[in-house]
């Protein structure tokens, strides 16, 4: 998954950035980051989609369709 990424401590970390033209709903921030911790790798991808489509949800939303 193209989010996810695991560090030497095998901890994972999902982090995705938002487009530029929805930055201003959060804040002014590039990226959303979050720490998924020790988990098994299809742990990780599992939490990692959730948290896509949460983001991608959100997007939709404030109306911008083009992800």
């Amino acid at each position: 998954m193209r989010y996810l990424t695991q560090s030497s401590h095998h901890s994972w970390t999902f982090r995705f950035q938002f487009p530029r033209r929805v930055r201003d709903y959060f804040y002014g921030q590039f990226e959303y980051k979050y720490a998924l911790g020790k988990v098994t790798p299809n742990e990780a991808h599992s939490k990692g989609l959730e948290l896509e489509k949460r983001l991608v949800d959100v997007i939709c939303s404030v109306g911008d369709p083009q992800i």
